[in-house]
Formats: C-alpha cells, structure tokens, sequence
C-alpha cells in the first residue's frame, strides 16, 4: 500500500467502524484530528455495521466517486424463521415462519442471486424520497414505496449454517443492500429472515488489515496518524493512466492551464482523445486529474500541492 508523503495530510484513513457508531460519528473524529481540511467518507455503513470505512481527508475528497465506484465485500449472517422492519435486529418483528432451508436449498437459491439482479432498497435506508429520509418516512408512518434498482453480485458464498442461521460472503458493486439481499434470498428460500449482523471485509484494493480502529484514532495526534495511517490520494484510481510531469508542466496545471504533452503514459496505455489522467509529479504525488481534450492535457481536480 502507497502511503501518503509524511508532509502532507491529503490522503485516504481506512477505518474500522464499530458496531453503533453512525459513518458520520467517524468524520466528526477525523475532523477534528485534520482540521481545517474537508474530510468525508466513501460509502455509508449502517449504524448496526462495522468494518471498513474509506475516510478521505483534504484532496481525497475530491476523488471520493472514483472510491465508491470500488467492489465492496462483505460477510452477513442471516437469521432464518422472522422478518424485521428494518431487516436488522433493531426492528420489531413483522412476520415469522416455521419454514427452515437446507444446506442444498441454500447452495441451488444462491444462484438466482449471481449477476446482474434487481434489487429493492430496504424501507428504513437514508435513501431520499421526496427530499426525506426513506428511514424518517417510515418512522413517521408514511413508508414510502421504494423502486427497484439494478446491483450487481460478483460472487456469492455459503459459508456456514447451522438449520437457523446460515453466513455468506459476497462481492458486490455499489448500491447494493445486505439487508435487502438477506430478505430477498429468505423469501425465495420460502421462509423469513433479516441480516443478523454485516461486517465490511474490503473496499477496492482496501482490507480492514488496513484499518485503524476508533480507539487507536482517538488515542494518537495527527504525527502519528501520517506516518502510520494515511494513505495516498491515488490509491484509489490505481486503474487510471498516469503522466509525470514537472517544472514548468506543473506549474501551468496547478493555474488550471492545459498542457502538451506527448510522452508516453507511466501506467496504462496510450491515451486517447476524451481519456481521464492522472498526473503525477517527481515525487510520485498527485498533482491533478486531468482529460486528454484536443491533444491537450486539461486539467479537470487540481489537487492542493502546499505542504499541510
């Protein structure tokens, strides 16, 4: 894993959310360690979930879509036999079935959930209708009827089960609800179930073996937390082509000036007409991305270059 330069304090913080503590909970203690930077997080992880979670600080911010656009893995438990209001432990029980699956059950229903599915939010998620919360709606007693929407599952394992309660992982693209795929495969399975618990194993090219829990992040000062934790702002576009430049170059990018350049990519392949580049200077640092725009190189995110 690249690390940010020790002198600046632009980068990615993966963090281990707990379980209970709200994604924005883990901004507001960022915030306050890299203060009067912009920090931000990459893909929300529910109040029950824990895991990783992207914080990105300073010029990261300006890259977060690219990070959100990253596979996702994660591993759930399900408990089979209720369904919840919220399909997680917290709601109040809405149904319950004396219906259990077995383990080839499980394997052969597993398959309808591979691909490309169609997907229906769960109807407590801050997802907006009508500029509200679906969550607020619900609690207000006006739940709001939530459109299905395309995800895509890579993958889709069983790991174990026990005739109750049965944990899988997955790898999955943005926008995809565990909660909504722990009801969907209950009912398909002819029973009931909700997402007893989900732990986000991985974003991108990020491991929770990259993390730092919130108890070490409250602990250390801002020192401490660049050397060891911050990691630099491209780690997230590792599958954009790359450009050096220098000197006068990065100079006229940094005003927002359009360059020429003809050298060959550093990484990647030849870039074309319309192509999104990374430009990175001598000391391998982002200095801006940028897009190729009749044989010019425009800059489109100047990254801060002042040492913080």
């Amino acid at each position: 894993m690249k690390l940010s330069s020790p002198h600046s304090s632009h980068g990615w913080m993966i963090v281990h959310k707990p379980i209970g503590m709200n994604s924005t909970d883990v901004v507001r203690l960022v915030k306050r360690k890299f203060k009067p930077l912009k920090v931000g997080h990459a893909g929300t992880l529910d109040r029950l979930a824990y895991g990783v979670l992207p914080i990105a600080i300073g010029n990261a911010t300006k890259v977060i879509p690219y990070m959100v656009e990253k596979e996702k893995a994660y591993e759930f438990w399900v408990i089979f036999g209720e369904s919840r209001a919220t399909d997680d432990p917290e709601g109040e029980v809405t149904a319950t079935s004396s219906v259990r699956p077995t383990h080839e059950q499980i394997l052969e229903a597993l398959n309808d959930f591979k691909g490309v599915i169609m997907q229906r939010p769960p109807l407590y998620s801050a997802i907006k209708v009508m500029g509200k919360r679906a969550s607020d709606r619900a609690r207000a007693g006006e739940p709001p009827l939530l459109k299905e929407r395309p995800v895509e599952i890579k993958s889709f394992e069983l790991l174990s089960f026990d005739g109750n309660r049965a944990q899988f992982r997955i790898k999955c693209s943005k926008g995809t609800y565990v909660r909504s795929l722990a009801r969907d495969l209950s009912e398909k399975l002819g029973t009931k179930g909700y997402a007893e618990k989900i732990y986000r194993v991985s974003v991108g090219t990020f491991s929770d073996s990259d993390s730092i829990s919130t108890e070490v992040l409250a602990k250390l000062d801002k020192i401490a937390l660049l050397e060891k934790y911050i990691y630099a702002v491209d780690m997230v576009l590792d599958d954009i082509p790359a450009i050096r430049i220098a000197g006068i170059e990065k100079q006229k990018l940094c005003q927002g000036q359009a360059i020429l350049h003809d050298s060959f990519p550093i990484r990647g392949n030849t870039i074309g007409e319309g192509a999104v580049v990374l430009c990175l200077d001598e000391n391998d640092q982002a200095v801006a991305l940028a897009e190729m725009t009749m044989g010019l190189i425009q800059p489109k995110r100047i990254f801060q270059t002042e040492r913080i």
